[in-house]
Parts: C-alpha cells; sequence; structure tokens
C-alpha cells in the first residue's frame, strides 16, 4: 500500500499525490486531561488513528498531527497545554496554506475537540477569502455520539469527556493506552451550584439552555465524565469501523465538489 503519511513520503512522492488529486486530512488533536484513565493526548492520538484509516480507504494523505488546541476549560489539571485562539489560528492557516500553495485544492481538517471548531472555522475562511478554495472539517466522535445509540443507549447522543465510547475506541486503536489498572467510580457532570449542566460550557434553567463560562475542574474533580472503565474493545472496534465508513462516505463526495476557483 502506498504511504500516506506526509512525514513519511518524499517531495516526489507528494507531487504525485497532488497531481493525481488526493485530499490533505490535517489531523488537530489537544494536549488536555481525560478523566483518570485517558491520557493527556486522547484527542490527538485517536484522531490520528482514524485519520489514517480513513485515508487508507481514500488515497488521501495525511498532514502530521497538530497535537495542541483550545483547552483552557482545563487548565487547572497538570500537564494541560492550551494554545491561545490566535496562536491555534495561525498554525492552522499556516498549514493549509503551504498546502493549498503546493496545488492541494481539497483540503479537510480532522478534529475532535469542540472548543477548536471556531477557531479551525476562521482559519478556512481566511484560506478562502485569500485563495478560492473551500475547506472542510470532519469530527470522528461527533460522528460516533450519532451513529452508535444502540450501543450506548444510557449514553445516548451526549457528548462524555473520556467517557466509554471514547476510551473503546482508543483501547481498540491503541493497545494499552487507556490505564486500567484503577478504574474509578462512574462520573457524570451534573451540576454546577445547583443548576443542571448541559454541556461543560452549557446550564439549563427552566425549558432554557444557556451558556456560562465555568471551567471544568468547577464541577468535577476528576475531570472525568460517564463510566470510562466500562472499557469494551470489541464495542470500540464496530464504532471505528462505523466512523471510518461515515467519513470515507463524505472524503469521496468532497472530492467530486469545485472546491477551488483557481486557473
Amino acid at each position: 500500500m502506498a504511504q500516506c503519511e506526509l512525514a513519511y513520503m518524499t517531495w516526489k512522492e507528494v507531487e504525485a499525490a497532488r497531481d493525481r488529486g488526493a485530499a490533505v486530512l490535517v489531523p488537530i488533536g489537544t494536549h488536555e486531561q481525560n478523566g483518570t484513565l485517558g491520557p493527556m493526548g486522547t484527542d490527538g492520538l485517536l484522531v490520528f488513528e482514524i485519520t489514517k484509516r480513513i485515508a487508507a480507504e481514500t488515497g488521501a494523505v495525511v498532514a502530521p498531527l497538530l497535537s495542541y488546541g483550545y483547552s483552557s476549560r482545563h487548565r487547572n489539571f497538570p500537564g494541560t497545554i492550551s494554545l491561545q485562539p490566535d496562536t491555534l489560528r495561525r498554525l492552522i492557516y499556516d498549514i493549509c496554506e503551504a498546502l493549498v500553495k503546493d496545488g492541494f485544492d481539497h483540503v479537510l481538517l480532522v478534529n475532535s475537540h469542540q472548543t477548536n471548531e471556531p477557531i479551525m472555522e476562521h482559519a478556512g475562511r481566511q484560506i478562502r477569502e485569500k485563495y478560492g478554495v473551500i475547506m472542510g472539517y470532519i469530527n470522528p466522535v461527533v460522528l460516533a455520539e450519532k451513529s452508535t445509540q444502540d450501543l450506548y443507549p444510557k449514553l445516548g447522543s451526549a457528548h462524555g469527556h473520556g467517557d466509554e465510547r471514547v476510551t473503546s475506541m482508543l483501547s481498540y486503536c491503541l493497545p494499552g493506552a487507556v490505564r486500567m489498572d484503577a478504574p474509578p467510580e462512574p462520573q457524570e457532570w451534573r451540576e454546577f451550584e445547583g443548576l443542571p449542566l448541559a454541556a461543560s460550557h452549557q446550564v439549563k434553567v427552566g425549558q432554557g439552555v444557556f451558556g456560562l463560562y465555568i471551567e471544568v475542574h468547577d464541577f468535577s474533580p476528576s475531570g472525568g465524565n460517564g463510566n470510562p472503565a466500562a472499557v469494551d474493545v470489541d464495542k470500540g472496534a464496530e464504532v471505528v469501523r462505523r466512523v471510518v465508513g461515515m467519513a470515507v462516505e463524505y472524503v469521496k463526495a468532497f472530492l467530486k465538489l469545485r472546491t477551488s476557483k483557481r486557473p
């Protein structure tokens, strides 16, 4: 099988990939706490593994992993490294600009950390404004949440930071990455000072959901959400299969789009 990672390709191989119209997938992670079982690099490690699987089925090439993101909500947990939003935007822009200048017209960001997404969009729209190239993105964790309610009926489509869905996926992709020596009790992000949580930055009041600029340590001593100890590698394999399948379908559709106005 042809090499798909840019870091291992020669410039001639990159040139050939460009000339055949390959998409470029740019994986973006974070370096933040993921509860007491998940490693700090969970987002990036998982995204990179998913991205390589997508590339294997679409002929795409994979840029090196950008291992840091915007993680200010997790800053009170040791080891969390968060970039300033403009630093992250500039990094994403510079990476994508280099690819676009090389002649790649189909560039997709692959990211599972939702607070990175507004920053990614800013960079992508700057690329469009300057070079006329439309970019897109894939969020594997959102795909997992929406497609596995039969496997995780108690979780439904709700997001859990380092929960059993994420730890199962990571354990399948990278055996040994999840720390299973001392599984903790299940934990839930329930409330902040009596207000039910809708997300790590949202609370419920009456029938409404409202924003609140709190941080994870304000309501969760461990940082985790859900039951990360309920790791099931077989379930993780099925989740990854579904996510990759949906992403492959999108990449193939994306490749048919006229994403560039360049001559």
